[in-house]
């Protein structure tokens, strides 16, 4: 599922429990990271557009995904409440929601353009 980005695990991340930030190891630019579940027909109903977006900007921003269904411990960490997120994460630590029920190539193109 949303085969076309890299696929995150714990491993990916650096915790700072002093300062409460996530970071993204070795993330030199702004990413966007999809949390999804295989079960969650949302997330197919995504998947498509998602593709879609990420080969637009393939070579301009970094796309990853994290099955939440395998690493519950990063959706505890990221607070996660529900499946399809689609997160920007900045090198600084800086988390942004996408915070839209209307998952439009348009919609996702304008929040990514919006927050790089």
């Amino acid at each position: 599922m949303f085969d076309s980005a890299i696929s995150l695990r714990l491993k990916n991340f650096s915790i700072d429990m002093e300062n409460q930030k996530i970071y993204l190891k070795n993330q030199s630019s702004n990413a966007v990271v999809i949390f999804y579940s295989e079960r969650c027909g949302y997330c197919h109903e995504l998947e498509p557009t998602f593709n879609e977006v990420h080969e637009l900007l393939k070579g301009y921003v970094p796309f990853y995904t994290v099955n939440g269904s395998t690493e519950r411990y990063l959706c505890n960490l990221f607070d996660i409440k529900g499946f399809p997120t689609i997160l920007i994460m900045k090198p600084d630590g800086t988390v942004i929601e996408y915070d839209e029920n209307d998952r439009t190539r348009q919609n996702l193109l304008r929040f990514i353009r919006r927050n790089m």
